[in-house]
């Protein structure tokens, strides 16, 4: 019943948002440069993302990394080594 909040949607992000997935995490939240990763976003997009989207945010709710984390219970967070 854990509502996780995870920053970085590159592959270590998008491995660990499957395996959160896999392990029945209620409410994932998956965030990354441009904000909360949604099916329809303009820009920072790729099939991944997109296929992360439909099971992580089907409403497509809007929102940068702080908006987010409103009433999370665990925050996980990947920096970008570039």
């Amino acid at each position: 019943d854990a509502t996780v909040v995870l920053n970085g949607a590159g592959t270590s992000g998008i491995a660990t948002a499957r395996l959160l997935l896999q392990m029945g995490v209620g409410q994932l939240r998956v965030c990354d440069e441009y904000g909360r990763i949604y099916a329809t976003r303009p820009v920072g997009m790729n099939w991944l993302k997109s296929e992360l989207a439909q099971k992580t945010n089907p409403q497509e709710e809007k929102g940068r990394l702080e908006d987010a984390m409103a009433g999370a219970d665990v925050y996980i967070g990947y920096k970008d080594q570039s």
